[in-house]
């Protein structure tokens, strides 16, 4: 997950967004969601990261068996936080290129979901 993290703000090892200090591989949350199912509504809902299933092969079998069940990897979800707890994103706070000025404000929460698809697993391997 620290490479993910790493390559997510363009690096090859820990560290700042190039010209963008605040931002780092540290500042970066990845959930693994599922999706519950009540009657007609669907919500998405984090996966407890004790709860992952222990490889691609085997979340794919889950999902044939079991879609809408939380041992089902359905969606990806990366976010820049401060800090990150639940749905909660604490923004991460600006920091100026130019030290003479200090501008009180946070940068805008950006968030990703995009479906989990494979999660690495190659074609051809058995689930």
């Amino acid at each position: 997950m620290q490479k993910v993290r790493e390559l997510a703000v363009f690096r090859n090892s820990s560290g700042f967004l190039t010209l963008a200090e605040p931002v780092s591989d540290a500042r970066i949350w990845i959930d693994y969601m599922w999706i519950q199912r009540d009657g007609t509504s669907l919500k998405m809902m984090p996966i407890p990261e004790g709860s992952l299933p222990s490889s691609p092969a085997v979340n794919y079998a889950n999902c044939l068996g079991a879609p809408y069940s939380q041992a089902c990897i359905r969606l990806v979800r990366v976010r820049v936080c401060e800090a990150a707890t639940g749905d909660n994103c604490t923004p991460v706070r600006y920091q100026s290129l130019i030290s003479l000025t200090r501008l009180p404000f946070a940068l805008p929460a950006s968030t990703t979901i995009v479906n989990a698809e494979t999660l690495g697993m190659s074609s051809g391997t058995p689930p």
